[in-house]
This record gives structure tokens, sequence and C-alpha cells, in this order.
């Protein structure tokens, strides 16, 4: 395989940097890897292995042999190092490889479909996959910056790896499955169930580890929103193990979608109606070249740069998500019970993320999904306890909104939502 690009691998992006946020989790991990692997004997393989079954049905019943690297000494000391680059790899067919994330010693990884890559951030964790996994690819990395390209995965088993992020940054962690996996891909999630947004577990017998915790219709709702269409959730009863809480294992497909970019301490969160067909394969709302939304926002001065909406929720505190998650060509394909079901799940994401103010794009959209009698501007009514705005489409198409209309707008809603917060500050510090 030549090194000029012209073969240039389709797994890996550029290498990304390790989130602080896990940084105490892979410590113990790396500091407990050779006891894990004896303490957590035997393994419970029938969950992983129900999953690996209905990833061989999906996706045509054979392994497809592993992951084909150039340089195997090279990959290994690549693979291995936080700081490294990524390797560069044979071709590979979008939707091609099973990640295991949070793989630990690669226990899950030896039964999941082939060409599987073990993905964990305790290089010592790694160190013990192939003993248990000998055909998996390990890859260094932790789940807000995956290193692979869009489309990767056919399938993603994430057994209670997630329940070490924050709560309100498993969105934005979802968000990067979304992107790595490929449409119709298979994924399943264990978390613990119950309600802390981080912090330690009375009695865990491995001491320094820090959870979320999650109700099931909550887990539900975050993943909806990163773009999954939900197939089952499952709650065991995992009282008799060491931490005496029960786990939760839900199972989802990735949709044609937009994730949602949501977090703590959003200044505004946009919501459009639903994503386009075009929006939704360049995993960027609003993304049509016609679409005035990014240049008013940045004319607006609420971003910093077009097409990014990750980079609008980290460094703007703008948050994006739509009412309706499913992708269509037309906005009237959006049935009345989907318009219902979005606008409850966006109050429940309000009331949760508590966004200072929510802006709704499109007047007509709104009027359909919320209001019938609605006019731009701030609404009598909140969501979740946020205000909100309801501003005009900012597609190419309408041609009652010229781009001044559209950034005044805009402005005119984020000082909305900065003169809220300010008086909530206010009686709050009387």
């Amino acid at each position: 395989m030549s090194r000029d690009g012209s073969d240039r691998a389709q797994l890996f992006n550029e290498a990304r940097p390790f989130s602080e946020a896990q940084n105490p989790n892979r410590a113990v991990y790396d500091r407990v890897a050779k006891d894990w692997e004896t303490d957590r004997q035997p393994v419970d393989y029938r969950g992983v292995d129900a999953f690996a079954e209905s990833l061989r049905e999906a996706f045509g019943g054979a392994d497809s042999g592993t992951v084909s690297f150039e340089d195997e000494s090279a990959v290994a000391e690549s693979e291995m190092s936080a700081d490294s680059g990524t390797p560069d790899s044979g071709p590979l067919a979008k939707g091609s490889v099973c990640l295991d994330l949070g793989c630990g010693p690669g226990w899950y990884a030896s039964r999941l479909p082939t060409p599987v890559v073990a993905v964990d951030s305790s290089l010592e964790m790694l160190g013990a996959v192939p003993r248990w996994a000998p055909n998996a690819q390990r890859v260094a990395a932790d789940l807000q910056h995956l290193p692979f390209k869009e489309s990767t995965a056919r399938g993603a088993l994430a057994s209670k790896c997630y329940l070490h992020l924050p709560k309100s940054e498993v969105p934005m962690a979802l968000a990067e499955l979304h992107r790595a996996t490929a449409v119709g891909a298979l994924v399943e999630l264990v978390c613990i169930r119950g309600d802390q947004e981080w912090g330690t577990l009375e009695g865990d017998d491995f001491p320094g580890r820090w959870f979320s915790m999650w109700e099931p219709d909550h887990l539900s709702d975050v993943v909806v929103g990163a773009g999954f269409e939900v197939i089952s959730v499952k709650v065991a009863d995992d009282t008799k193990r060491r931490h005496g809480h029960n786990m939760i294992t839900l199972r989802a497909r990735r949709i044609r979608s937009l994730a949602d970019t949501v977090g703590g301490d959003m200044r505004l969160l946009i919501c459009g109606l639903n994503p386009s067909l075009y929006a939704a394969d360049r995993g960027v709302g609003f993304a049509r070249g016609s679409n005035r939304f990014w240049k008013a926002a940045l004319q607006a001065g609420i971003v910093s740069k077009i097409h990014d909406p990750a980079a609008a929720l980290r460094h703007d505190r703008i948050g994006m998500t739509d009412i309706a998650k499913r992708a269509t060509k037309r906005a009237d394909e959006i049935t009345a019970s989907e318009f219902k079901e979005g606008i409850a799940r966006i109050e429940r994401l309000a009331q949760w993320l508590k966004p200072q103010a929510i802006c709704f794009v499109g007047l007509t959209g709104w009027r359909e999904a919320a209001n019938s009698e609605a006019q731009v501007g701030l609404q009598p009514q909140t969501l979740g306890g946020s205000p909100i705005y309801v501003m005009q489409s900012t597609s190419g198409a309408n041609a009652h909104a010229t781009l001044d209309d559209l950034t005044d707008q805009l402005k005119a809603a984020t000082e909305m939502s900065d003169n809220f917060a300010s008086r909530a500050s206010s009686s709050q510090s009387v």
C-alpha cells in the first residue's frame, strides 16, 4: 500500500486528543488492569453473544476477516499511544467494522463479528486484548473523540463505558458514535440504572472510578436525540453484583438523521423542524448552500464558525436539535404524532439541560407543530422552563425574509435569552 495518500485508509481520521473528563477512570483502569482480568472472571457472554448474532443476521451472516494494516509493528506502536497519529489501513467499505467501545481486556471483542476494533482509553487494558481477542485491532481513544471516519462501523458494543462520562456530556459523545456509524448500524449500550449526574459509587471495589446513572426513559431520549431509533430497553436485576445496582441494556439502530449537539450551559438552543436528507448526509443542520442560517448566525455574532455545530456548542454555547429526528425530502412528510413526540422530547431536554432560551427556526413549522396562531418573536409559553423565540425559516425558498431579517431575529433571540438569564440570576441573588 502506498503512503502518498492514494490508498489512504478508510477507517481513521487524524488523531484526536483525549478528553480530560475520562482521566479519573482511565488512571484507575491503568492501575487495576491486571487484577481486572482475574477478578471479573468468569465472564458472562450471553448478552454480547445475542448482540453479535443480531449483527450477523443484519449484515449477511458471515464475518469479514480482520482489519488489514500495512505495518503491524508500526500499528502496535501507534495504536497504543494516546499522543501519536492513527495508523494507515487498507481500504474499507462504509459500515465494514464492529467497534468494542470501552473494550477492557477484550473479552467481548473476541465474540463480535470481524473485523473488530477494540477501543479503550486505558493503555494497560489494551495491552491485554491480544490474549483474549487476537484478531482485534486496538485503538487508544476515548468516547468523546473517536478517531474513526464517518460511517465506518456497522455495529458498536458499548458495555459500561458511557457510564464513565458525566450525563450532560453523553449527548456529544453519542453524536461522535452517530458520526462513526453507518446508517442501519446496530449499537448496544449498557449503563447503570439510577439518577446520578457524575460521582463515585459506594462500595466500589476499584475506588476512584466515577459514574453517571440513568433512568431508562431518559437514556432513550438522549439516544433518540443522537440520531438513533431505539429497538429495545431491558433492565436486568444486577443487585447481587458488587455495585448493587440494576443495569440497563439499550439496543438501537443508527438512522438517517442528525445528532443533537447539546450540553450544559447553553446560551441558546436552536431547534429546526426536522433534518433534510441533504443535511443528514452531511452531518450538519441547515447545510445546503441556499440555506441562510449559518450566514445569519455568523453575521449576528452568535457563532464563530459556519457549518460546525460542535464548535458552536463548545465555543459559543449554541446547541442544536430538531423537533422530529427523521430526515425527509420535504417537511410535510413528518406526521402530527412525530411533531407531538418531538416537542415533548425537547421539553424534557430543556428541563434537564436548562438552556437559557430556545429558538425555533421556521414560523410555519412551529405553527404546525405547536401553535397555529404564533407570530415571530417571543412566545407566551415556555418549554421545560425555557423561554421560546420563533423566527422565520432560513431556507432560500423563503422569499419573505432577507438575510438581514434573519440576522436581526437571531440577535433578538440571543438578547432575549441573555435578558432572561440576567433576570433569573438577579432574582436568585436577592
